[in-house]
């Protein structure tokens, strides 16, 4: 915590909007003291000014975003806390004796809380009758006199849980003696942190490097386990173990997965079954048919699985598709949008899977030299104000030269990151593994496509080394998208440009509204082919609440091969070595003799010879 105690607080509150647990973590140690004294200023108790504190730093959370000047952060939560001791005041006036408990700064228990035996006895009845694990923390702390942080160790909680338990079992005490208590929702703000923590932690899927994230996993694990048993509970812990799972090593076996499913399946954690199912499945590489079709759909149906049965349909099809029958392969596409509501990614997945299954066995019947296709669903999420590529699901066939993976998964090599509004020319970002680097070159670039010429386009670059790729140049237009890029991959470039669009709504250089469209192509691709098509749509198919889905159909549709000594060696190796359904499956019928003759024709210098 020490980076964060040198920073000032409205540093912390912008971290804190961010995302960053920690930074509120100092906001809270920096200003509990002064918050616990103006609350006790009002109760003149200070049980409830802890608990009026407690109240007024979950309210600032919650209404963090509304705070104007966030270096007054102080006075603002003093002021919160004002308003909530004189709600407790308010409530408590007029009712029975008050027979909270204190929580003393050392632990010590003091004899005048318990002054007549008669209201010992009934105390402890009272106590008797909270929930386990708050009788456990209010007997430990009031009547064996252990303090916050000894609790907190001997029953391995953070201190905080300790903390909120105390505070529930004073309020709970407060009902049992007729007290109406106002309506705090306790509970609910630790179970809505512990999920927000949750939330954070799926964050580490969009770094390079996940070096730290055991530290994290801990922390939040633990904070889940605190929770009171129940489908919330589980649904969480499906949701941390899946990730433990993934990216800590000796995690990966069949028991462990087991224990997820068990998890996902109780609480019905939709995310998690389909990860349970792609770890059976291997996303269709294993085209395991009968497995899917026996197996994982009729279990997920079953138990009312939407989202991993469109997964598991999904892979069906690119199982067919792998055994070259289009017809099934369009039908369990087909089905796949039947199952989902737009706004899930392999909906998206599945309408370009449509288009180019259709495309591609029309183009192949019709004497293809050489197809290159992918297929894409693109996941585009807001994430504070930023763009990022949260997930990109698809699959390839026939990757016979270095096309650009398509301009959302290019752009994004620096921690996902796509586009960040707020830059200004000369920003930059560093990825969490060192290696890349973003940064916004300039805002007003002019860029000539073949859709038009451009004005006032931002330009972003990623350069370093991250997954082969080593530099990446996007141009975005405001109101209209990306609408160029270049991109540097296995020392190949390639470079795309917007061939034809339709955006009829949304805004800023990434404006997402269903029904938008942009198509791509390029005039970088190897000179020694020719081809019928290159083109690469993507088309919006829903946006809402800060998130987009993209449906992507990249098709290099090869003519034939230039009559040049590498034009013909191209050939060769593509029609030789590469079939047009992919390195699988059968190569093309080729005259490999003739072909050798005739480069030996065309050889002029002595390495061609």
């Amino acid at each position: 915590m020490k980076e964060y105690g040198e920073k000032s607080d409205q540093v912390l509150v912008e971290l804190t909007l961010l995302g960053n647990e920690q930074a509120f973590s100092e906001l809270v140690t920096r200003h509990e003291k002064a918050v616990k004294g103006t609350a006790f200023k009002v109760t003149q108790n200070p049980w409830s000014a802890e608990d009026a504190a407690q109240d007024a730093f979950v309210s600032a959370w919650m209404q963090l975003d509304a705070l104007n000047d966030r270096s007054r952060f102080g006075p603002w939560v003093c002021a919160i806390a004002k308003n909530c001791a004189r709600d407790l005041v308010i409530h408590y006036r007029n009712t029975v004796p008050d027979i909270s408990l204190q929580i003393p700064d050392e632990g010590d228990l003091p004899d005048a809380a318990f002054a007549k035996e008669e209201e010992k006895r009934e105390l402890h009845d009272a106590v008797g009758t909270l929930t386990e694990k708050i009788r456990d923390v209010v007997r430990l702390h009031y009547f064996e006199g252990y303090s916050v942080d000894e609790i907190a160790a001997r029953l391995s909680l953070p201190a905080g849980t300790v903390k909120w338990r105390l505070s529930e079992g004073r309020k709970q005490l407060r009902k049992g003696y007729g007290i109406v208590e106002k309506e705090y929702k306790e509970n609910e703000a630790l179970l809505a942190r512990v999920m927000r923590q949750v939330e954070e932690l799926k964050l580490w899927r969009l770094k390079n490097d996940r070096t730290g994230f055991e530290e994290d996993y801990r922390r939040v694990l633990s904070s889940v386990e605190a929770l009171d048993e129940g489908k919330e509970k589980l649904h969480a812990l499906a949701d941390v173990w899946i990730m433990g799972y993934w990216w800590l090593p000796g995690k990966k076996n069949d028991d462990v997965l087991e224990k997820i499913k068990q998890a996902a399946l109780e609480s019905h954690n939709e995310d998690v079954m389909e990860a349970v199912v792609w770890e059976k499945i291997g996303g269709g590489e294993k085209e395991d048919i009968s497995y899917i079709r026996d197996v994982a759909v009729p279990f997920l149906e079953e138990h009312g699985f939407v989202k991993a049965l469109g997964y598991a349909w999904f892979w069906y099809g690119v199982a067919w598709l792998n055994q070259k029958d289009g017809e099934k392969a369009l039908a369990a596409f087909r089905r796949v949008t039947e199952i989902l509501d737009p706004s899930y990614v392999y909906h998206a997945a599945a309408l370009a899977a449509n288009r180019a299954t259709e495309k591609v066995f029309r183009t192949l019947e019709n004497g293809s030299k050489m197809l290159h296709w992918s297929v894409t669903g693109e996941d585009v999420r807001q994430i504070g104000n930023k763009i990022y590529l949260w997930a990109q699901p698809g699959y390839k066939r026939n990757v016979f030269i270095q096309t650009c993976a398509g301009p959302f998964w290019n752009a994004a090599a620096c921690d996902n990151l796509i586009w960040d509004p707020g830059a200004k020319p000369g920003d930059t970002v560093v990825s969490s593994d060192g290696q890349m680097v973003w940064t916004l070159l300039e805002t007003d670039r002019t860029v000539k496509t073949p859709a038009g010429t451009f004005a006032g386009c931002a330009i972003t670059k990623v350069s370093g080394e991250h997954r082969g790729l080593t530099e990446v140049e996007t141009a975005f237009c405001p109101g209209v998208g990306i609408v160029w890029q270049r991109a540097v991959r296995f020392d190949v470039e390639n470079e795309w440009y917007l061939a034809r669009w339709s955006v009829t709504g949304g805004e800023g250089a990434l404006p997402f509204a269903p029904g938008n469209v942009w198509e791509y192509t390029s005039d970088t691709l190897p000179k020694e082919m020719t081809f019928h098509e290159i083109s690469h749509r993507f088309e919006v198919v829903s946006s809402e609440n800060g998130k987009a889905n993209l449906s992507g159909v990249m098709v290099v549709d090869c003519a034939g091969f230039v009559d040049t000594w590498s034009g013909k060696m191209r050939e060769l190796q593509a029609c030789y070595c590469t079939s047009p359904l992919g390195e699988d499956e059968e190569l093309q019928d080729v005259d490999v003799e003739a072909m050798l003759a005739r480069l030996s024709e065309l050889a002029a210098t002595k390495r061609e010879k």
